[in-house]
């Protein structure tokens, strides 16, 4: 059961990173898919962020075919998920957003974080869990 949790969280990463890689490709600035929808950007910055974002949902892609063969990968993607949710925490609390448009609200930015750290969890518990259990019965 928890490794089709896994395999569901993986899948669901899939999505939406290549929905967020689709979304900065042809400019669509959707809040969630876009963390910085009110911030002016380049069109060359967002198409750079779209080839990043597509190679993490490739990433998920593969990791979610087979999680307990790729355990190695998805321990991996749950190490990236901290640091890039710390870097974006960083960026919010360090950049004056209001010098590049007086209209944003940077709070929004760290709202906007929340689901993606409760995906987080969730992946990270549910890996946890699989590979306690997986211990316990090799042993």
């Amino acid at each position: 059961m928890k490794h089709s949790v896994i395999k569901w969280l993986l899948l669901a990463g899939t999505v939406y990173f290549a929905a967020v890689a689709l979304f900065h490709l042809v400019g669509l600035k959707l809040p969630m898919f876009y963390i910085y929808f009110n911030v002016p950007s380049y069109s060359y910055q967002d198409q750079i962020i779209s080839m990043f974002a597509f190679g993490w949902a490739a990433i998920f892609f593969l990791a979610a075919q087979e999680p307990e063969k790729f355990r190695l990968l998805v321990r991996t993607i749950i190490v990236m998920g901290a640091v890039v949710i710390t870097i974006l925490l960083w960026i919010n609390f360090n950049t004056d957003f209001e010098a590049l448009n007086p209209d944003v609200n940077n709070n929004i930015f760290s709202l906007e974080l929340l689901p993606l750290f409760i995906y987080w969890v969730l992946l990270l518990v549910f890996t946890i869990r699989h590979e306690k259990k997986s211990f316990t019965v090799e042993d």
